[in-house]
């Protein structure tokens, strides 16, 4: 039923666009920008991004890695230029313009004119709890975090908050909003960056500024920090013949997770995006998060990267938390679908299908570094996901000698790439 679960999705962005233009008969860039943006004076701000912006933008950049699990050590390179006027993003805009359109939040739905742009019960139902957000979605921002209607909503630092994180290729923004305090700031920058811990940090310091005490210190920037490193230390064995390399060893020293393997050891970086997972700084590593899964008395019994796998070196049941292989024969062969495929999507340019201990998965390489089992539920549909709810959908089609030449999630179509090996 809807609101029992959160299956986030930009495409309910897009939607209320469409509804928007239905209502009003504007376009839905238009209306933002003549009902939103000039009753705020969000004068530099506009809802559509055209070709001719990039010379007045900010320059953007992306590792170079952005294929794969990109950590810190990558170089980064000029980001696409992305143009478009969907309403789930496509909005250029200032500081001093967000900030004006967080004053409205913390005024109830009203501009610093007076002026109302929501009333009572849009504001109300805004910023209402309306469903849980998954582990993971927000990092380790926010933690029990519920969403309303287009915003976050949660406890921070014993505060009553709302925010709204967004990312882009070379851009990602955050504002911040504390509604006890009527304090509000907005983080912009022209790369991934950790914005949510800069917006709580100017918080912090706003907040503590006003009360007349000394402002926080700056926090020490560095990613390979881990919490209760002690937690994911153990040695572990291939699971499989194919699996290499056959030792992998994770220690806690210090207040850092490293790891060694074929005689090399590297500290390895926490993902911000996804639990018990780390980014590890080798090139044959760098396409996929390290995962630690745990049996239920939080022991980390098994390590996963793409289709390698290792178990604890000592004896302890696996199969609990590993996806099962399906019960029955699949339509499709796994071998003969297992590959990477791309698009032309800047946003997810490429995914992943391969099989771990016979279960079918997808891998969407890039910063969140999303994994997913793969269930047949029609003749070569798949669901994304292990339970009966998720929506997404993956088909294979174009076969050619029976080996699919596309792959398409949802409606976006994916290309194969051939190679030498399974995944190239």
């Amino acid at each position: 039923a809807p609101g029992r679960r959160l299956a986030y999705s930009n495409d309910g962005f897009k939607i209320a666009g469409v509804v928007i233009e239905a209502v009003s008969g504007e376009c839905a860039d238009r209306y933002v920008a003549v009902h939103i943006m000039r009753p705020l004076h969000m004068d530099v701000s506009r809802a559509r991004i055209t070709a001719a912006d990039r010379c007045r933008a900010a320059t953007g950049y992306v590792r170079t890695a952005h294929h794969g699990a990109s950590h810190g050590l990558h170089p980064r390179c000029l980001a696409p230029w992305v143009v478009g006027a969907s309403a789930d993003g496509s909005v250029i805009s200032s500081g001093p313009d967000l900030c004006a359109l967080v004053r409205m939040f913390l005024r109830e739905g009203q501009t610093d004119d007076g002026v109302r742009l929501l009333s009572p019960a849009s504001w109300a139902t805004m910023r209402r709890a309306h469903v849980g957000v998954p582990a993971g979605l927000l990092g380790s921002f926010g933690q029990d975090a519920q969403l309303g209607y287009g915003l976050f909503s949660g406890e921070l630092d014993g505060h009553r908050c709302i925010w709204h994180p967004g990312r882009m290729p070379g851009f990602s923004a955050l504002f911040l909003a504390d509604l006890d305090e009527r304090l509000g700031v907005v983080v912009l920058a022209n790369g991934e960056a950790h914005i949510e811990q800069i917006a709580l940090h100017a918080l912090r310091a706003v907040r503590t500024a006003r009360h007349g005490q000394a402002p926080p210190g700056l926090p020490v920037v560095d990613p390979c920090v881990c919490d209760a490193p002690e937690a994911f230390a153990g040695r572990f064995i291939a699971g499989d013949p194919e699996t290499l390399p056959r030792e992998v060893d994770l220690r806690s020293e210090d207040v850092y997770v490293t790891l060694a393997a074929d005689g090399e050891r590297v500290r390895l970086e926490p993902s911000r995006f996804a639990r018990d997972a780390f980014l590890v700084p080798l090139p044959e590593w760098e396409r996929y998060l390290l995962r630690v899964q745990r049996d239920a008395d939080r022991l980390p019994v098994v390590l996963t990267h793409g289709s390698r796998w290792w178990k604890r070196a000592t004896e302890h049941d696996v199969a609990a938390v590993l996806p099962a292989p399906p019960a029955a024969p699949m339509s499709v062969a796994a071998d003969s679908v297992q590959g990477r495929y791309s698009s032309h999507n800047r946003f997810f340019p490429c995914l992943d299908v391969f099989a771990r201990r016979g279960a079918l998965l997808l891998a969407m390489p890039g910063p969140l570094g999303r994994e997913s089992p793969l269930v047949e539920i029609g003749d070569g549909v798949f669901r994304v996901g292990e339970e009966d709810w998720h929506p997404e959908r993956l088909v294979f089609d174009a076969f050619i000698d029976g080996r699919p030449t596309r792959a398409r999630l949802d409606f976006e179509i994916y290309y194969r790439e051939e190679c030498d090996g399974p995944l190239c």
